[in-house]
Protein backbone atom coordinates (compact mmCIF):
# COMPACT_ATOMS: atom_id res chain seq x y z
CA UNK A 1 0.00 0.00 0.00
CA UNK A 2 2.82 2.40 0.93
CA UNK A 3 4.60 1.62 -2.34
CA UNK A 4 1.42 2.28 -4.31
CA UNK A 5 0.92 5.65 -2.55
CA UNK A 6 4.51 6.61 -3.33
CA UNK A 7 3.93 5.87 -6.99
CA UNK A 8 0.77 8.03 -6.96
CA UNK A 9 2.57 10.94 -5.32
CA UNK A 10 5.45 10.62 -7.77
CA UNK A 11 2.97 10.66 -10.68
CA UNK A 12 1.34 13.84 -9.43
CA UNK A 13 4.75 15.47 -8.93
CA UNK A 14 5.83 14.48 -12.46
CA UNK A 15 2.64 15.96 -13.89
CA UNK A 16 3.15 19.22 -12.01
CA UNK A 17 6.79 19.36 -13.15
CA UNK A 18 5.74 18.78 -16.80
CA UNK A 19 3.16 21.55 -16.47
CA UNK A 20 5.77 23.91 -15.05
CA UNK A 21 8.09 23.03 -17.91
CA UNK A 22 5.31 23.70 -20.45
CA UNK A 23 4.60 27.04 -18.76
CA UNK A 24 8.19 28.18 -18.45
CA UNK A 25 8.26 31.89 -17.75
CA UNK A 26 9.04 34.49 -20.38
CA UNK A 27 12.33 36.14 -19.44
CA UNK A 28 13.33 39.71 -20.17
CA UNK A 29 16.90 39.82 -21.44
CA UNK A 30 17.21 43.48 -22.42
CA UNK A 31 15.33 46.78 -22.73
CA UNK A 32 16.58 50.38 -22.95
CA UNK A 33 13.66 51.63 -20.84
CA UNK A 34 11.74 49.69 -18.19
CA UNK A 35 8.44 50.99 -16.74
CA UNK A 36 6.15 49.26 -14.27
CA UNK A 37 2.45 49.91 -14.75
CA UNK A 38 -0.75 48.75 -13.09
CA UNK A 39 -3.75 47.60 -15.08
CA UNK A 40 -7.00 45.67 -14.49
CA UNK A 41 -5.09 42.61 -15.70
CA UNK A 42 -2.46 43.04 -13.00
CA UNK A 43 1.10 44.33 -12.95
CA UNK A 44 2.41 45.20 -16.42
CA UNK A 45 6.00 45.74 -17.46
CA UNK A 46 6.40 48.15 -20.34
CA UNK A 47 9.68 47.63 -22.17
CA UNK A 48 11.01 50.04 -24.79
CA UNK A 49 14.02 50.09 -27.08
CA UNK A 50 15.98 47.01 -28.18
CA UNK A 51 13.67 44.72 -26.31
CA UNK A 52 14.86 41.12 -26.07
CA UNK A 53 12.84 38.36 -24.42
CA UNK A 54 13.14 34.61 -24.19
CA UNK A 55 11.18 31.48 -23.42
CA UNK A 56 13.25 28.29 -23.49
CA UNK A 57 14.75 28.17 -27.04
CA UNK A 58 12.60 30.95 -28.52
CA UNK A 59 13.97 34.51 -28.72
CA UNK A 60 11.67 37.54 -29.17
CA UNK A 61 12.82 40.97 -30.34
CA UNK A 62 10.77 44.17 -30.77
CA UNK A 63 10.78 47.93 -30.20
CA UNK A 64 8.07 48.07 -27.53
CA UNK A 65 6.59 45.29 -25.40
CA UNK A 66 4.09 44.85 -22.57
CA UNK A 67 4.96 41.94 -20.35
CA UNK A 68 2.34 40.30 -18.11
CA UNK A 69 4.41 38.07 -15.81
CA UNK A 70 1.46 36.80 -13.77
CA UNK A 71 -0.21 35.52 -16.93
CA UNK A 72 3.09 34.62 -18.58
CA UNK A 73 2.32 36.46 -21.81
CA UNK A 74 3.45 39.54 -23.72
CA UNK A 75 2.31 41.97 -26.41
CA UNK A 76 4.72 43.61 -28.83
CA UNK A 77 4.72 46.51 -31.30
CA UNK A 78 7.29 47.67 -33.80
CA UNK A 79 9.60 45.33 -35.69
CA UNK A 80 8.56 42.16 -33.91
CA UNK A 81 10.89 39.25 -34.59
CA UNK A 82 10.64 35.73 -33.16
CA UNK A 83 13.53 33.31 -33.67
CA UNK A 84 12.86 29.61 -33.09
CA UNK A 85 15.34 26.78 -32.64
CA UNK A 86 14.41 25.06 -35.92
CA UNK A 87 15.68 28.00 -37.97
CA UNK A 88 12.26 29.61 -38.35
CA UNK A 89 12.19 33.40 -38.11
CA UNK A 90 8.86 35.20 -37.76
CA UNK A 91 8.60 38.98 -38.28
CA UNK A 92 5.56 41.30 -38.07
CA UNK A 93 4.46 44.82 -37.16
CA UNK A 94 2.65 43.64 -34.02
CA UNK A 95 1.91 40.48 -32.12
CA UNK A 96 1.24 38.66 -28.89
CA UNK A 97 2.83 35.61 -27.36
CA UNK A 98 1.32 33.39 -24.68
CA UNK A 99 3.96 31.51 -22.71
CA UNK A 100 1.41 29.09 -21.27
CA UNK A 101 0.09 27.81 -24.61
CA UNK A 102 3.25 28.80 -26.53
CA UNK A 103 1.09 30.38 -29.24
CA UNK A 104 2.14 33.54 -31.12
CA UNK A 105 -0.42 35.78 -32.89
CA UNK A 106 1.12 38.20 -35.39
CA UNK A 107 -0.36 40.80 -37.71
CA UNK A 108 0.79 43.50 -40.07
CA UNK A 109 3.31 42.57 -42.81
CA UNK A 110 3.84 39.11 -41.36
CA UNK A 111 6.78 37.16 -42.83
CA UNK A 112 7.86 33.66 -41.82
CA UNK A 113 11.14 32.37 -43.26
CA UNK A 114 13.17 29.21 -42.83
CA UNK A 115 16.12 27.75 -44.71
CA UNK A 116 14.34 27.54 -48.09
CA UNK A 117 10.84 29.08 -48.00
CA UNK A 118 9.29 32.46 -47.28
CA UNK A 119 5.67 32.86 -46.15
CA UNK A 120 3.95 36.26 -46.32
CA UNK A 121 0.51 37.20 -44.98
CA UNK A 122 -1.32 39.96 -43.09
CA UNK A 123 -2.20 37.86 -40.02
CA UNK A 124 -0.69 34.60 -38.77
CA UNK A 125 -0.84 32.31 -35.74
CA UNK A 126 2.11 30.09 -34.85
CA UNK A 127 1.60 27.09 -32.58
CA UNK A 128 4.95 26.10 -31.09
CA UNK A 129 3.72 22.95 -29.34
CA UNK A 130 2.22 21.57 -32.55
CA UNK A 131 4.93 23.09 -34.75
CA UNK A 132 2.86 24.83 -37.43
CA UNK A 133 1.69 28.25 -38.61
CA UNK A 134 -1.86 29.13 -39.72
CA UNK A 135 -3.42 32.01 -41.64
CA UNK A 136 -6.92 32.67 -43.02
CA UNK A 137 -6.59 36.15 -44.51
CA UNK A 138 -4.68 35.20 -47.64
CA UNK A 139 -1.01 34.39 -47.91
CA UNK A 140 1.90 33.70 -50.26
CA UNK A 141 4.61 31.05 -49.95
CA UNK A 142 7.76 31.44 -52.08
CA UNK A 143 10.43 28.79 -52.62
CA UNK A 144 12.91 29.05 -55.50
CA UNK A 145 10.76 29.67 -58.64
CA UNK A 146 7.57 28.45 -56.97
CA UNK A 147 4.98 30.91 -55.71
CA UNK A 148 1.88 29.59 -53.96
CA UNK A 149 -1.05 31.75 -52.89
CA UNK A 150 -4.21 30.80 -51.03
CA UNK A 151 -6.91 32.16 -48.76
CA UNK A 152 -6.14 29.71 -45.93
CA UNK A 153 -2.85 28.00 -45.22
CA UNK A 154 -0.99 25.74 -42.79
CA UNK A 155 2.79 25.55 -42.70
CA UNK A 156 4.73 22.84 -40.82
CA UNK A 157 8.43 23.81 -40.84
CA UNK A 158 9.60 20.70 -38.96
CA UNK A 159 7.86 18.45 -41.49
CA UNK A 160 8.76 20.55 -44.56
CA UNK A 161 5.07 20.55 -45.45
CA UNK A 162 2.56 23.26 -46.36
CA UNK A 163 -1.18 22.76 -46.75
CA UNK A 164 -3.32 25.29 -48.61
CA UNK A 165 -7.09 25.73 -48.82
CA UNK A 166 -9.45 27.90 -50.86
CA UNK A 167 -8.39 29.61 -54.10
CA UNK A 168 -4.99 27.92 -54.20
CA UNK A 169 -2.71 28.93 -57.06
CA UNK A 170 0.83 27.73 -57.78
CA UNK A 171 3.12 29.42 -60.32
CA UNK A 172 6.41 27.70 -61.12
CA UNK A 173 8.63 30.07 -63.12
CA UNK A 174 8.54 28.98 -66.77
CA UNK A 175 6.94 25.69 -65.73
CA UNK A 176 3.34 24.87 -64.91
CA UNK A 177 0.58 26.74 -63.12
CA UNK A 178 -1.85 24.94 -60.82
CA UNK A 179 -5.22 26.08 -59.51
CA UNK A 180 -7.26 24.19 -56.93
CA UNK A 181 -9.35 24.47 -53.79
CA UNK A 182 -6.89 22.32 -51.81
CA UNK A 183 -3.22 21.60 -52.33
CA UNK A 184 -0.34 20.12 -50.32
CA UNK A 185 3.24 21.25 -50.89
CA UNK A 186 6.49 19.51 -49.92
CA UNK A 187 9.03 22.20 -49.09
CA UNK A 188 12.66 21.48 -50.10
CA UNK A 189 11.43 18.84 -52.58
CA UNK A 190 9.44 21.56 -54.39
CA UNK A 191 6.63 19.11 -55.06
CA UNK A 192 2.92 19.95 -55.06
CA UNK A 193 0.51 17.16 -54.07
CA UNK A 194 -2.94 17.20 -55.68
CA UNK A 195 -5.62 16.34 -53.10
CA UNK A 196 -8.67 17.87 -54.80
CA UNK A 197 -9.82 18.68 -58.36
CA UNK A 198 -6.96 20.70 -59.84
CA UNK A 199 -6.47 22.53 -63.12
CA UNK A 200 -2.98 22.62 -64.66
CA UNK A 201 -1.57 24.66 -67.53
CA UNK A 202 1.87 25.60 -68.84
CA UNK A 203 3.33 29.10 -69.09
CA UNK A 204 1.93 29.90 -72.56
CA UNK A 205 -1.35 28.01 -71.96
CA UNK A 206 -0.76 25.71 -74.95
CA UNK A 207 -0.98 22.67 -72.68
CA UNK A 208 -3.59 22.16 -69.97
CA UNK A 209 -4.45 19.38 -67.56
CA UNK A 210 -6.89 18.30 -64.90
CA UNK A 211 -6.98 15.66 -62.17
CA UNK A 212 -8.29 14.97 -58.69
CA UNK A 213 -5.03 13.48 -57.43
CA UNK A 214 -1.32 13.23 -58.21
CA UNK A 215 1.64 15.56 -57.93
CA UNK A 216 3.69 18.18 -59.76
CA UNK A 217 7.47 18.03 -59.32
CA UNK A 218 8.76 21.52 -60.09
CA UNK A 219 12.54 20.87 -60.51
CA UNK A 220 11.91 17.99 -62.91
CA UNK A 221 8.79 19.54 -64.45
CA UNK A 222 6.99 16.24 -63.99
CA UNK A 223 3.24 15.79 -63.84
CA UNK A 224 1.67 12.71 -62.30
CA UNK A 225 -2.12 12.82 -62.55
CA UNK A 226 -4.76 10.30 -61.51
CA UNK A 227 -8.52 10.11 -60.94
CA UNK A 228 -10.28 11.73 -63.91
CA UNK A 229 -6.89 12.69 -65.32
CA UNK A 230 -6.72 14.78 -68.48
CA UNK A 231 -3.91 16.36 -70.52
CA UNK A 232 -4.75 18.57 -73.48
CA UNK A 233 -3.11 20.75 -76.12
CA UNK A 234 -4.32 22.47 -79.28
CA UNK A 235 -4.44 19.23 -81.31
CA UNK A 236 -5.71 16.50 -78.99
CA UNK A 237 -6.86 15.55 -75.50
CA UNK A 238 -5.52 12.58 -73.53
CA UNK A 239 -7.77 10.97 -70.90
CA UNK A 240 -6.81 8.12 -68.55
CA UNK A 241 -7.09 6.83 -65.02
CA UNK A 242 -3.39 7.62 -64.54
CA UNK A 243 -1.10 9.98 -66.49
CA UNK A 244 2.58 10.87 -66.25
CA UNK A 245 4.47 13.48 -68.27
CA UNK A 246 8.01 14.88 -68.11
CA UNK A 247 8.21 18.19 -69.99
CA UNK A 248 12.00 18.54 -70.57
CA UNK A 249 12.25 15.00 -71.95
CA UNK A 250 8.84 15.18 -73.66
CA UNK A 251 7.98 11.65 -72.53
CA UNK A 252 4.87 10.37 -70.85
CA UNK A 253 2.69 7.34 -70.24
CA UNK A 254 -0.94 6.62 -69.50
CA UNK A 255 -2.60 3.62 -67.86
CA UNK A 256 -6.15 2.25 -67.72
CA UNK A 257 -9.04 3.49 -69.88
CA UNK A 258 -6.80 5.60 -72.11
CA UNK A 259 -8.52 7.81 -74.70
CA UNK A 260 -6.88 10.17 -77.21
CA UNK A 261 -9.39 12.59 -78.74
CA UNK A 262 -8.77 14.91 -81.68
CA UNK A 263 -9.53 18.61 -81.23
CA UNK A 264 -12.28 18.50 -83.86
CA UNK A 265 -13.89 15.38 -82.27
CA UNK A 266 -13.78 13.49 -85.59
CA UNK A 267 -11.62 10.65 -84.25
CA UNK A 268 -10.30 9.08 -81.09
CA UNK A 269 -7.95 6.29 -80.04
CA UNK A 270 -8.39 4.04 -77.02
CA UNK A 271 -6.34 1.44 -75.16
CA UNK A 272 -5.36 0.25 -71.69
CA UNK A 273 -1.72 1.37 -71.95
CA UNK A 274 -0.03 4.18 -73.84
CA UNK A 275 3.22 6.11 -74.20
CA UNK A 276 3.29 9.54 -75.77
CA UNK A 277 5.34 12.56 -76.78
CA UNK A 278 3.32 15.72 -76.64
CA UNK A 279 5.58 18.12 -78.56
CA UNK A 280 5.75 15.82 -81.58
CA UNK A 281 2.19 14.60 -80.90
CA UNK A 282 3.11 10.93 -81.02
CA UNK A 283 1.37 8.15 -79.11
CA UNK A 284 1.97 4.39 -78.86
CA UNK A 285 -0.93 2.27 -77.64
CA UNK A 286 -1.21 -1.39 -76.67
CA UNK A 287 -3.49 -3.76 -74.75
CA UNK A 288 -6.66 -3.74 -76.86
CA UNK A 289 -5.97 -0.50 -78.78
CA UNK A 290 -8.42 0.84 -81.36
CA UNK A 291 -9.00 3.86 -83.55
CA UNK A 292 -12.34 5.32 -84.60
CA UNK A 293 -12.69 8.07 -87.21
CA UNK A 294 -16.09 9.59 -87.88
CA UNK A 295 -17.30 10.94 -91.22
CA UNK A 296 -20.66 12.04 -92.55
CA UNK A 297 -21.21 8.91 -94.63
CA UNK A 298 -19.13 6.27 -92.81
CA UNK A 299 -17.13 5.37 -89.72
CA UNK A 300 -13.63 3.90 -89.86
CA UNK A 301 -12.70 1.49 -87.06
CA UNK A 302 -9.19 0.09 -86.66
CA UNK A 303 -8.10 -2.58 -84.17
CA UNK A 304 -4.69 -4.23 -83.66
CA UNK A 305 -2.32 -5.59 -81.03
CA UNK A 306 -0.53 -2.22 -81.01
CA UNK A 307 -1.16 1.19 -82.55
CA UNK A 308 1.08 4.17 -83.30
CA UNK A 309 -0.29 7.60 -84.13
CA UNK A 310 1.26 10.93 -85.01
CA UNK A 311 -1.03 13.88 -85.59
CA UNK A 312 1.20 16.93 -86.02
CA UNK A 313 -0.49 19.73 -87.96
CA UNK A 314 2.65 21.91 -87.71
CA UNK A 315 4.82 19.27 -89.42
CA UNK A 316 1.89 18.25 -91.64
CA UNK A 317 2.20 14.63 -90.48
CA UNK A 318 -1.01 12.68 -89.88
CA UNK A 319 -0.03 9.04 -89.54
CA UNK A 320 -1.50 5.90 -87.98
CA UNK A 321 0.23 2.52 -87.88
CA UNK A 322 -1.20 -0.79 -86.67
CA UNK A 323 0.99 -3.83 -85.97
CA UNK A 324 0.00 -7.47 -85.56
CA UNK A 325 -3.55 -8.57 -86.24
CA UNK A 326 -4.64 -5.25 -87.75
CA UNK A 327 -8.35 -5.16 -88.54
CA UNK A 328 -10.01 -2.34 -90.48
CA UNK A 329 -13.78 -1.94 -90.68
CA UNK A 330 -15.86 0.45 -92.75
CA UNK A 331 -19.46 0.10 -93.89
CA UNK A 332 -18.59 -1.39 -97.30
CA UNK A 333 -14.93 -2.28 -96.82
CA UNK A 334 -13.05 -4.47 -94.34
CA UNK A 335 -9.50 -5.74 -94.12
CA UNK A 336 -7.14 -7.82 -92.04
CA UNK A 337 -3.33 -7.74 -92.16
CA UNK A 338 -0.18 -8.06 -90.09
CA UNK A 339 0.64 -4.36 -90.58
CA UNK A 340 -1.38 -1.32 -91.61
CA UNK A 341 -0.44 2.31 -92.23
CA UNK A 342 -2.91 5.16 -92.63
CA UNK A 343 -1.60 8.48 -93.99
CA UNK A 344 -4.45 10.94 -93.51
CA UNK A 345 -2.71 13.78 -95.36
CA UNK A 346 -2.39 11.58 -98.47
CA UNK A 347 -5.66 9.71 -97.84
CA UNK A 348 -3.68 6.48 -98.26
CA UNK A 349 -4.13 3.18 -96.42
CA UNK A 350 -1.39 0.55 -96.91
CA UNK A 351 -1.82 -3.11 -95.92
CA UNK A 352 1.09 -5.55 -95.71
CA UNK A 353 2.09 -8.89 -94.16
CA UNK A 354 -0.51 -11.30 -95.51
CA UNK A 355 -3.20 -8.67 -96.19
CA UNK A 356 -6.75 -9.46 -97.24
CA UNK A 357 -9.45 -6.97 -98.25
CA UNK A 358 -13.20 -7.51 -98.54
CA UNK A 359 -15.67 -5.36 -100.45
CA UNK A 360 -19.17 -6.77 -100.37
CA UNK A 361 -18.79 -10.35 -101.77
CA UNK A 362 -15.32 -9.67 -103.21
CA UNK A 363 -12.10 -10.76 -101.54
CA UNK A 364 -8.68 -9.37 -102.55
CA UNK A 365 -5.28 -10.63 -101.43
CA UNK A 366 -1.69 -9.85 -102.39
CA UNK A 367 1.71 -8.99 -100.96
CA UNK A 368 0.80 -5.31 -100.52
CA UNK A 369 -2.54 -3.49 -100.86
CA UNK A 370 -2.85 0.29 -101.09
CA UNK A 371 -6.21 2.05 -100.74
CA UNK A 372 -6.89 5.70 -101.59
CA UNK A 373 -9.73 7.51 -99.86
CA UNK A 374 -11.37 10.70 -101.18
CA UNK A 375 -14.19 12.67 -99.57
CA UNK A 376 -14.40 10.02 -96.82
CA UNK A 377 -15.08 7.28 -99.38
CA UNK A 378 -12.83 4.64 -100.95
CA UNK A 379 -11.69 5.94 -104.34
CA UNK A 380 -9.23 3.35 -105.70
CA UNK A 381 -6.78 0.64 -104.74
CA UNK A 382 -3.62 -1.09 -105.94
CA UNK A 383 -2.52 -4.68 -105.18
CA UNK A 384 1.17 -5.35 -105.74
CA UNK A 385 2.47 -8.88 -106.44
CA UNK A 386 0.53 -12.12 -106.13
CA UNK A 387 -2.81 -10.41 -106.57
CA UNK A 388 -5.82 -12.67 -106.21
CA UNK A 389 -9.52 -11.82 -106.25
CA UNK A 390 -12.42 -14.12 -105.64
CA UNK A 391 -16.09 -13.26 -105.64
CA UNK A 392 -18.87 -15.57 -104.57
CA UNK A 393 -21.62 -15.92 -107.16
CA UNK A 394 -24.85 -15.16 -105.28
CA UNK A 395 -25.48 -17.91 -102.70
CA UNK A 396 -23.98 -20.73 -104.80
CA UNK A 397 -20.76 -22.64 -104.26
CA UNK A 398 -19.19 -20.98 -107.33
CA UNK A 399 -16.57 -18.22 -107.17
CA UNK A 400 -15.40 -15.84 -109.85
CA UNK A 401 -11.60 -15.78 -109.63
CA UNK A 402 -8.86 -13.48 -110.91
CA UNK A 403 -5.13 -13.98 -110.51
CA UNK A 404 -2.20 -11.86 -111.64
CA UNK A 405 0.88 -9.90 -110.70
CA UNK A 406 -0.86 -6.57 -109.97
CA UNK A 407 -4.38 -5.20 -109.67
CA UNK A 408 -5.70 -1.66 -110.19
CA UNK A 409 -9.26 -0.99 -109.05
CA UNK A 410 -11.71 1.89 -108.75
CA UNK A 411 -14.69 2.37 -106.49
CA UNK A 412 -17.97 4.21 -106.78
CA UNK A 413 -20.04 4.85 -103.66
CA UNK A 414 -17.60 2.63 -101.73
CA UNK A 415 -18.26 -0.32 -104.09
CA UNK A 416 -15.96 -1.90 -106.68
CA UNK A 417 -16.89 -0.76 -110.19
CA UNK A 418 -13.76 -1.41 -112.31
CA UNK A 419 -10.69 -3.60 -112.02
CA UNK A 420 -7.65 -4.26 -114.17
CA UNK A 421 -5.27 -7.20 -113.64
CA UNK A 422 -1.83 -7.21 -115.30
CA UNK A 423 0.94 -9.80 -115.55
CA UNK A 424 0.29 -13.53 -116.12
CA UNK A 425 -3.44 -13.13 -115.67
CA UNK A 426 -5.72 -16.10 -115.06
CA UNK A 427 -9.47 -16.00 -114.60
CA UNK A 428 -12.42 -18.22 -113.88
CA UNK A 429 -15.76 -16.70 -114.73
CA UNK A 430 -19.17 -18.34 -114.36
CA UNK A 431 -21.71 -17.35 -117.00
CA UNK A 432 -25.42 -17.04 -116.27
CA UNK A 433 -28.58 -16.87 -118.35
CA UNK A 434 -31.19 -15.38 -116.11
CA UNK A 435 -31.40 -17.49 -112.94
CA UNK A 436 -29.53 -20.43 -114.49
CA UNK A 437 -25.81 -21.06 -114.87
CA UNK A 438 -24.71 -21.75 -118.45
CA UNK A 439 -21.09 -22.64 -118.00
CA UNK A 440 -17.64 -21.58 -116.86
CA UNK A 441 -14.94 -19.80 -118.83
CA UNK A 442 -11.31 -20.25 -117.81
CA UNK A 443 -8.95 -17.83 -119.52
CA UNK A 444 -5.30 -16.69 -119.64
CA UNK A 445 -3.95 -13.33 -120.80
CA UNK A 446 -1.27 -10.75 -120.16
CA UNK A 447 -3.95 -8.29 -119.03
CA UNK A 448 -7.64 -8.42 -118.26
CA UNK A 449 -10.26 -5.84 -117.32
CA UNK A 450 -13.37 -6.44 -115.24
CA UNK A 451 -16.45 -4.25 -114.83
CA UNK A 452 -18.76 -4.64 -111.85
CA UNK A 453 -22.21 -3.46 -110.80
CA UNK A 454 -23.37 -3.69 -107.21
CA UNK A 455 -20.02 -5.34 -106.47
CA UNK A 456 -20.79 -8.22 -108.87
CA UNK A 457 -18.87 -8.87 -112.17
CA UNK A 458 -20.91 -8.04 -115.28
CA UNK A 459 -18.25 -7.90 -118.02
CA UNK A 460 -14.78 -9.32 -118.60
CA UNK A 461 -12.27 -8.37 -121.29
CA UNK A 462 -9.00 -10.18 -122.05
CA UNK A 463 -6.13 -8.36 -123.77
CA UNK A 464 -2.80 -9.40 -125.35
CA UNK A 465 -2.91 -12.97 -126.69
CA UNK A 466 -5.79 -14.28 -124.64
CA UNK A 467 -6.53 -18.00 -124.36
CA UNK A 468 -9.68 -19.47 -122.96
CA UNK A 469 -11.69 -22.63 -122.53
CA UNK A 470 -15.43 -22.88 -122.04
CA UNK A 471 -16.84 -25.65 -119.85
CA UNK A 472 -20.55 -26.52 -119.80
CA UNK A 473 -21.95 -26.11 -116.33
CA UNK A 474 -22.64 -29.83 -115.85
CA UNK A 475 -18.89 -30.56 -116.19
CA UNK A 476 -17.92 -28.32 -113.28
CA UNK A 477 -21.06 -28.44 -111.17
CA UNK A 478 -19.86 -31.02 -108.68
CA UNK A 479 -16.22 -29.93 -108.47
CA UNK A 480 -15.65 -26.36 -109.70
CA UNK A 481 -11.92 -25.69 -110.38
CA UNK A 482 -9.84 -23.29 -108.30
CA UNK A 483 -6.87 -21.22 -109.41
CA UNK A 484 -3.53 -21.61 -107.64
CA UNK A 485 -3.58 -19.51 -104.48
CA UNK A 486 -7.33 -19.83 -103.93
CA UNK A 487 -8.11 -19.33 -100.22
CA UNK A 488 -11.52 -18.28 -98.99
CA UNK A 489 -10.90 -16.24 -95.82
CA UNK A 490 -14.45 -15.09 -95.13
CA UNK A 491 -14.21 -16.53 -91.60
CA UNK A 492 -11.46 -13.96 -90.85
CA UNK A 493 -13.56 -11.04 -92.02
CA UNK A 494 -13.95 -8.33 -89.32
CA UNK A 495 -17.52 -7.79 -88.22
CA UNK A 496 -19.11 -4.52 -87.15
CA UNK A 497 -17.64 -3.09 -83.95
CA UNK A 498 -19.57 -1.25 -81.27
CA UNK A 499 -17.80 2.05 -80.75
CA UNK A 500 -18.88 4.52 -78.08
CA UNK A 501 -17.57 8.05 -77.89
CA UNK A 502 -15.62 8.62 -74.65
Amino acid sequence: MFFRNCISVFGVFAGLWGGLQAQQQIEVLNADLFTLENSPEGSVRKLQGNVQMKQDSALLYCHTAWHYPQENRMRAEGSLRIVLKNGVVLTADQGTYDGRTRVAHCWGNVVLVDSTARLETSRLTYYRNEGYAYYDTGGKLTEADNVLTSRVGYYYPDRDLASFRRQVRLTSGEGYRLYSDSLEYLVKKERALLVAPTRVWNADSTRTGYACGGYYDSPREELFLHTRARLQDTAWTLLADTLFYNSPQDTGWAHCRVYVLSADSTRFLAAERARFRQLTREVWLWENPWLVEYAESDTLSLFADSLYARDDSVAHVHLFEACKNARLHMKDLQSRSGWLQYLRADSLITLAQDPVLWSSDNQLTGDTIRIWVAANEVDSLFVDRNAFMLSRVDSSHFYHQLRGRQVFARFKNNQLCWMQVVGNCESIYFMEDGPDFVGMNQAYAAQLTLWLEDNSPVRLRLDTQPKGTFFPIHEVWQNPPQLEGFYNRSADRPRAFITVRP
